[in-house]
């Protein structure tokens, strides 16, 4: 009887921590729950019912939506008259190059020209499809469609454009320029970086806004695409669930300081920690936030493989 009574503890005290494991995972996943629910009130059945109630709103948002790709299909051509003259301005020594090395060089610039002008393309189907609510995109889903790789393609070039929106402009501008390397002032003044510095603020404008767009809807693809977060993270994993369900209280608590800061640095007023932190600095915090957001909603995607193997 002696040897028993400590082992019915130690049961009784494993059953307690299990139930109270088992407590603290559903909240965390409810919560996961709870975050889907109220994004998609704000980015898909709010824009519906805005939709059913004023009809005339889908014809704004879609000639909004081909002013913004027509400003992409102009960069594009600024990318493509850029790689045009630089060819001509060393056109003349290219002829004098050996002809396998002016050959592979005019491999490089016709390559980049190629792959310009199938952006182009793409934009441009993209740009007229939108009027008719894009019906081959929808075909090609429904023939095939795997929505995990739909939503890390989509993710990618956000990745690479938010630090170069900060990064470039601020490490490309004149004073930093007079001390810098031989290597960063071509990379600054000669490449496609140099549309990103003070020296084009249309085409940073234009950046940003189609940037601030792509975020939006990225968004939107992560709810539409993929089914209820409720069955397509059925069977998460304790650890994973922990995982998610902290890093998204972290970044609630991090998105609600930063919201408070923009708010009172608008009045000058000084009320959080980030108040200390200067205007680069205070974009660089942004930015970061922006792309944890970001690695987050890939981080539920990739749980959802086991689940969902084609688009809703």
């Amino acid at each position: 009887m002696m040897q028993r009574r400590p082992t019915t503890r130690l049961r009784n005290l494993d059953a307690f921590r299990s139930t109270r494991l088992v407590m603290w995972r559903r909240r965390y996943f409810e919560g996961i729950i709870r975050w889907e629910t109220a994004l998609r009130m704000l980015f898909v059945d709010f824009p519906k019912l805005l939709f059913k109630r004023f009809e005339s709103t889908r014809t704004i948002v879609s000639f909004f939506f081909v002013y913004v790709m027509l400003q992409a299909l102009a960069i594009l051509w600024g990318f493509l008259f850029n790689v045009g003259a630089v060819l001509g301005e060393n056109m003349s020594t290219i002829i004098t190059m050996p002809f396998p090395q002016a050959l592979c060089v005019l491999l490089v610039y016709g390559s980049v020209m190629g792959i310009v002008l199938s952006f182009g393309r793409a934009t441009w189907i993209l740009t007229w499809q939108s009027l008719q609510n894009f019906p081959l995109i929808r075909r090609m889903i429904a023939v095939e469609c795997r929505p995990q790789a739909v939503i890390l393609t989509v993710a990618m070039p956000m990745l690479v454009i938010l630090p170069s929106l900060i990064v470039v402009p601020s490490h490309c501008s004149d004073a930093i320029l007079e001390e810098s390397s031989s290597l960063v002032k071509v990379m600054c003044e000669e490449s496609y970086l140099k549309l990103l510095t003070d020296k084009h603020p249309v085409f940073q404008r234009a950046l940003r806004l189609s940037t601030a767009i792509a975020i939006c809807q990225f968004i939107q693809l992560c709810l539409e695409i993929l089914p209820r977060w409720r069955s397509a993270l059925a069977g998460l994993s304790t650890t994973s669930t922990f995982l998610l369900g902290g890093w998204l209280l972290g970044l609630n608590f991090v998105g609600g300081v930063w919201t408070v800061e923009w708010v009172a640095r608008h009045f000058g007023l000084k009320i959080t920690p980030l108040s200390d932190l200067t205007n680069y600095q205070w974009e660089i915090f942004g930015m970061t936030l922006l792309m944890v957001w970001i690695l987050w909603f890939l981080t539920v995607t990739c749980h959802t493989f086991a689940n969902v193997s084609e688009c809703d």
